[in-house]
């Protein structure tokens, strides 16, 4: 602050000579702010009018030092003499006390100002904790905080209170510790920050946040800074403005000069030098006048707009938010007193941001080996690096990669597992590496859920899918032996025969009533007595059985009720007939497999049959976590058997699966691309609930949006559907769905499945001839019988 309180010693003596509408004022400054000086000298030359013109020069006088230092350090005792005498102050410098003084404007905000913008933005980036840096009197070594701070989990947004130069060593110490990464984000409270090169830390990739008084945009800006680089190529180079940017104190000069230009312009009717002793009790009679024309004072300067209230304290002023890009600092926010934050269109266009997030980038991946998303890949020669792998994710990587122009190396997580929190909530597997800082992002199956997206970011899923049942296949069995009877239930057969016997009397009780069924034969001449009906009872069973048999018989029926009946039978048989045919090929020719479970339900019903998930995984939370009812019960159940149900691995699951009497609950994904593979696995009921893959970011990971809008539009340009057909079906898939095919083909029927025909064809053979018996030793008897009795 030494630049800012020699300007404070130099508006102290204020106006010192009034001469024909020529003012001169006065300065003094220490004998090391040379930037100071030059900054007086361009401010004050620049207000001169036609009517009145404005010189500036330096003052010498003994202890000058002395005199500065005295105000540098906020004496009030100094305050209080200016006010005793009704000299006006203008002060340049963030002013502390909370004594409110009548004769002094401050230049500077009031001193709360920037607190509360770093409130605001906290609130914006919605950070959850953060830790504020301060600069003691004792030095500027920020490293052993540093190294405190780096051992601590989830500590990665900072703000920072130092002076310009120990702003840099801070980020020279925060470079050495490796804290400078992507997922780290600084917010400086000096107003003078964004004049620094900081390039060379943001190429790190971490966010550095700052706050800018000086409105770049303005045109008076733009004026100073064109005056100071033309004073700069006339009288040589000066240490201030070399960035090309407009440093705080030097347009706060230029505002402090431009309100009492302004003020004496308007008074200059009215000002009278006077001599003040310090002495006495001696006022400047024209010191209230001026001070609160000064107060009354308002325009566009270089800090924005300058508006005092009755205490002098600046209001309606604005600041300005700006962040640190490879290309310098811009502008991406507005705050001012009325409406707080501001959002503005950043100069850096979306695209550039989203490229320069990652372009050139080296990102650590880390990933969990599950076939078909992850897998060692199968080589005669010798594989290194990133060409171990291959699967699913690692093409999907390459593709991200190759849009987005970064490179990355793969690293196996170490403990072989997704993650799950400790009872202190520390994460392990994948998680944790993301959580730690040991990867910058993971690509797997890792499934999108709530406690998952509480520790790290997630992309866009990439894929959908389900929880489902991996089963074992049941052995076929072979049609039975009266499969012929399947295609009809049971009830079915049961109400054909009862139709069968209704419909067949209905046709003989018709066929008594009608007249035109009883005709004579060929010998009973027309008597009404011998007149004869073919509808016997038999026949009439007889004619029945014929239509349903589709065969037909000898007897036509004459009358019109007997005729209906008979029509109404043949629609009848006509319908059943064809779908007992349409179903008979299939129940011929498949065998069946029966299963022992079709749902969750039927696992919960039974004991028989144990089932798993994955130990640590997302499957095995989602049941720990559901409160429905049936999840409930298979969860205790999962929990309480012994030995363990839970697997750690896929191929384990699969393997217990294949063992029989266990069920392996995993996800449809992995599910699917395993009974492509093994004709012997089946999926049981359907989806379980529905969720999907994504890839995970540290929180608060800058590339997550820009990989995202690439897997978007990988799925629309149905690269990723593309992918899935590769690794499940191309690859080794689709054998079950081939062997089904050629089996369904070239199926013939055996003995076993038409056998059931011979044996009725043999029972009915049987029959006829047990009854052609019968009625023949009963003929027998009946005529022996009528012999004894003529004899």
């Amino acid at each position: 602050m030494r630049s800012c309180c020699c300007w404070l010693a130099i508006l102290f003596l204020l106006i010192s000579n009034l001469v024909a509408k020529v003012f001169w004022l006065s300065s003094l400054f220490g004998k090391r702010d040379v930037a100071g000086r030059i900054a007086f000298y361009v401010a004050v030359d620049q207000y001169s009018t036609s009517s009145v013109t404005f010189k500036s020069r330096m003052l010498s006088m003994e202890n000058d030092e002395d005199v500065v230092e005295l105000v540098d350090k906020g004496n009030e005792n100094v305050r209080l003499l200016c006010e005793s005498h009704e000299i006006p102050l203008v002060m340049v410098k963030f002013d502390d006390s909370s004594k409110p003084f009548f004769n002094s404007i401050d230049l500077y905000p009031p001193s709360t100002a920037v607190g509360t913008v770093i409130s605001n933005l906290i609130k914006q980036f919605q950070w959850q904790r953060a830790v504020i840096l301060y600069q003691d009197n004792f030095g500027r070594q920020f490293r052993p905080q540093l190294k405190q701070l780096k051992e601590l989990q989830h500590i990665y947004f900072f703000v920072v209170q130092a002076d310009l130069v120990t702003v840099r060593k801070f980020l020279d110490d925060a470079m050495e510790m490796n804290m400078l990464g992507p997922y780290y984000h600084y917010v400086f409270t000096d107003l003078d920050v964004y004049t620094l090169d900081l390039i060379p830390y943001k190429m790190k990739g971490c966010n550095i946040t700052a706050i800018r008084f000086v409105d770049d945009d303005a045109p008076v800006t733009k004026r100073i800074i064109a005056r100071l680089k033309n004073h700069k190529a006339t009288n040589g180079s000066w240490p201030i403005f070399t960035s090309g940017t407009l440093p705080t104190y030097v347009a706060v000069i230029n505002d402090a000069v431009s309100v009492i230009t302004k003020t004496a312009i308007v008074l200059q009717n009215s000002l009278k030098p006077e001599s003040i002793d310090c002495r006495n009790e001696s006022v400047w009679r024209g010191g209230t006048t001026f001070m609160n024309f000064l107060k009354a004072t308002a325009f566009q300067g270089s800090t924005g707009h300058i508006q005092f209230d009755g205490y002098g304290k600046r209001f309606n002023f604005s600041m300005q938010i700006v962040e640190a890009t490879t290309q310098g600092f811009v502008k991406v926010a507005a705050w001012t007193q009325q409406r707080g934050l501001e959002h503005v269109k950043s100069d850096l266009p979306k695209t550039a941001q989203i490229a320069e997030s990652l372009e050139n980038k080296v990102l650590r991946v880390t990933v969990y080996m599950e076939a078909p998303f992850v897998m060692y890949k199968k080589s005669v020669e010798k594989l290194s690096g990133n060409d171990r792998y291959e699967g699913f994710c690692i093409d999907l990587l390459e593709r991200i990669a190759e849009m987005n122009k970064f490179n990355f190396t793969i690293h196996e997580v170490k403990d072989k597992s997704y993650g799950t929190p400790d009872a202190n909530g520390r994460w392990n597997g994948i998680i944790g590496e993301l959580i730690n800082g040991d990867a910058d992002v993971a690509v797997a199956s890792l499934t999108i859920n709530f406690v998952r997206s509480e520790v790290i970011d997630f992309s866009v899923p990439y894929m959908h899918l389900g929880i489902s049942i991996l089963f074992k296949k049941p052995e076929k069995t072979p049609p039975s032996l009266l499969s012929f009877l399947a295609p009809l239930s049971l009830d079915v057969w049961m109400y054909m025969g009862a139709a069968y016997v209704v419909v067949s009397l209905i046709l003989w009780l018709v066929a008594r009533i009608s007249p035109s069924e009883w005709v004579c034969s060929h010998t009973c001449q027309g008597e009404e007595e011998n007149k004869e009906n073919q509808f016997s009872l038999g026949n009439s069973f007889w004619f029945t059985i014929g239509s349903l048999m589709q065969q037909g018989c000898d007897i036509a029926p004459r009358a019109v009720g007997t005729r209906m009946v008979a029509s109404v039978w043949w629609f009848f048989t006509l319908i059943l007939i064809s779908s007992y045919t349409a179903n008979l090929a299939a129940f011929l020719t498949v065998e069946r497999m029966e299963y022992t479970i079709n749902s969750a339900e039927d696992l919960v019903k039974q004991t028989k049959i144990r089932y798993g998930t994955l130990n640590r995984g997302s499957t095995m939370q989602f049941f720990k976590d559901s409160k429905i009812p049936v999840y409930e019960k298979m969860w205790m159940a999962m929990k309480s058997s012994e030995p363990s149900v839970f697997v750690n691995g896929s191929r384990e699951g699969i393997s217990r699966v294949k063992q029989g009497n266990y069920a392996y609950l995993m996800e449809s994904s992995m599910l699917e691309f395993y009974v492509e593979r093994d004709c012997d696995l089946t999926q049981i009921g359907g989806l379980l609930d529905s969720k999907g893959y994504g890839i995970g970011f540290r929180k608060g990971s800058p590339y997550r949006e820009a990989i995202s809008q690439t897997i978007l539009y990988l799925q629309e340009k149905t690269v990723i559907t593309e992918l899935k057909d590769k690794w499940w079906k191309r690859r080794g898939g689709g054998k079950c769905d081939s062997a089904d095919g050629k089996s369904s083909i070239s199926a013939e029927l055996g003995l076993q499945n038409v056998g059931g025909v011979f044996v009725v064809m043999l029972l009915g053979l049987g029959l006829a001839v047990g009854v052609t018996i019968f009625e023949k030793l009963k003929t027998y008897t009946r005529s022996r019988q009528q012999k004894n009795d003529n004899n």
